[in-house]
């Protein structure tokens, strides 16, 4: 097993966020997830190669969480689960 763990900045409502994030590889799985507001956001790819939140536990914009998503792609694109 293989853990990742750093931030990303997003800029959400004109102001920087900094999201911590942690990337779990298992063999063939890979699980990734990021902290926001003290909520676990789970993240999964698309067929278009995107990654969208998949499951989280509180209400969230999803425009926040779709920044995070393409952000986690562009700031850790050397990822070997593909991020």
């Amino acid at each position: 097993m293989k853990v990742e763990e750093y931030s990303i900045m997003v800029n959400y409502g004109g102001q920087p966020i900094n999201v911590p994030v942690k990337i779990v590889e298992s063999g063939l799985l890979c699980r990734i997830c990021a902290l926001v507001d003290g909520a676990e956001v789970y993240y999964v790819r698309t067929p278009h190669d995107e990654l969208i939140p998949m499951c989280h536990t509180r209400d969230f914009d999803p425009e926040l969480l779709y920044r995070i998503g393409h952000e986690i792609q562009r700031q850790h694109s050397a990822s070997t689960c593909n991020v």
